[in-house]
């Protein structure tokens, strides 16, 4: 890909408009999404300048041609593909949405970074989308990770579905009349997970409390109004009479491990389910990803299944 040929290709004034970005006061983000419009434009039909387009309309050469607009214009404004993307995506969004029109004074006064306005952007999208039906069929064992909804974003947005209680108490987990519940509840929602275990019918036996570390070392950097948080509770709850697991298949009641980024659980949890219960039916609720290693006996169920690429 030439980039010197697709900079002569391109009309003077937006040669001028680039070149400002350089040689004068630095653009905002909007007078940004207003160039970099024009540039993935005039990127697409370079790259199909030549081309048999008829001939060329599978999937994986669109794909090719959307990635090479975008590397065109990240080259040229010296910033990433990310950036470009999420610029697009933001002010495509506002332009759709005149309550988002905030966002840009917000944006243009750097009040706001464009990652901050474009996560808030992501995370509204994917309250938006309906909620997946549960399976059919029942489960004896149940390990849950509510996407808890906080009062104010005190890491950003999550790049999940979060969930307000009243919202997930309507989602009645599929459990067999004898089921053992294994849920992660975090400090500050011990109320709200009280409150939709009983709505569930289950009742709270014990807990395994996971001590997050980062490379071998307790977490230093956790968040909270009163202190740093560095431990999460895997609560185990029951309905009916599950059974409980031989004495040399449970863990200990403490358990340290790394965290393996925001809200995702370490792998190690499952395993120890699949120990404590290893032939019965188990459904991950809430699952963002199904986990390649599990023992067969697992079924997942969430929003975030949809996104993985096949």
């Amino acid at each position: 890909m030439n980039i010197e040929d697709f900079l002569k290709s391109l009309p003077s004034e937006l040669r001028l408009e680039i070149t400002s970005n350089t040689t004068q006061k630095p653009h905002t983000h909007t007078e940004k999404a207003k160039i970099e419009k024009k540039l993935l434009q005039h990127a697409e039909k370079f790259l199909q300048q030549g081309r048999r387009t008829d001939l060329e309309t599978s999937s994986k050469h669109l794909e090719k041609v959307k990635h090479g607009k975008y590397d065109l214009a990240a080259r040229i404004m010296g910033e990433s593909h990310e950036t470009i993307r999420q610029r697009e995506k933001v002010f495509n969004t506002i332009k759709k949405d005149p309550k988002l029109k905030k966002y840009k004074k917000s944006l243009d006064s750097k009040r706001s970074s464009l990652k901050t306005v474009y996560d808030y952007i992501s995370s509204r999208e994917k309250k938006q989308r309906p909620t997946p039906d549960l399976p059919e069929k029942e489960f004896e064992v149940i390990y849950a990770d509510p996407p808890w909804e906080y009062g104010s974003q005190r890491q950003g947005f999550p790049k999940y579905k979060t969930m307000r209680s009243q919202e997930t108490m309507k989602i009645k987990p599929p459990a067999t009349k004898n089921c053992i519940l294994f849920m992660w509840v975090t400090n500050p929602q011990i109320p709200a997970a009280l409150a939709l275990l009983e709505h569930w019918g289950f009742t709270y036996k014990t807990k395994i409390t996971w001590v997050k570390t980062q490379k071998g070392k307790v977490k230093q950097n956790g968040i909270g109004y009163y202190v740093k948080g560095a431990d999460e509770m895997l609560w185990i709850c029951t309905r009916g009479e599950p059974g409980a697991p031989l004495p040399e298949s449970r863990p200990n009641s403490v358990i340290f491990a790394d965290e393996e980024g925001h809200s995702k659980k370490p792998r190690v949890f499952a395993r120890i389910i699949e120990k404590m219960y290893p032939a019965k039916k188990k459904l991950e609720m809430f699952a963002r990803e199904k986990d390649p290693d599990d023992n067969g006996t697992w079924e997942y169920w969430g929003d975030e299944l949809n996104d993985q690429k096949q």
